[in-house]
């Protein structure tokens, strides 16, 4: 999906700002926001991948513009929606990407856990040599005091 970003040459053309540190002036000014200057550096110099609506919604109060004054979103073209279908298949894709499983450390004993076991201490602890990595365990077994036997 394209998206149009011009908030560089809309600050310089319709508000006379050229640097950051005067976008940051401005948003603390005008819509009471203090973001640091590298983030209104990145926002100003490139196309961010995220932005947050509370920060949209601060550039627009400061500002007093709206979102599609410096930018656009254009749906793909019709090629592009083609090919993006042919490699998903019969199967949608995840928007961000794979959904991976992440070990938790349990909030009382502070034991790791698996992702498939109970959050909160509901269930058993798991055995450590089937839940942890061997580098896992090392490193609980140190915190503890036990040593390693090989």
């Amino acid at each position: 999906m394209p998206i149009l970003w011009n908030l560089k040459k809309w600050l310089a053309v319709e508000r006379d700002i050229y640097r950051p540190s005067e976008l940051q002036a401005l948003l603390a000014e005008k819509a009471g926001v203090q973001l640091s200057l590298q983030a209104v550096s990145a926002l100003i110099n490139g196309k961010p991948n995220a932005l947050r609506l509370q920060t949209i919604q601060a550039l627009c109060n400061a500002l007093n513009c709206k979102l599609s004054d410096f930018c656009e979103v254009l749906p793909d073209s019709a090629h592009e929606q083609q090919k993006q279908r042919k490699v998903a298949g019969d199967t949608p894709v995840r928007l961000y990407g794979p959904k991976e499983q992440a070990n938790r450390v349990h909030h009382q004993c502070r034991a790791t856990h698996c992702s498939a076991q109970c959050w909160k201490g509901r269930a058993v602890h798991p055995i450590p040599s089937t839940c942890l990595s061997r580098g896992d365990l090392d490193i609980q077994q140190q915190r503890r005091g036990i040593a390693r036997r090989t």
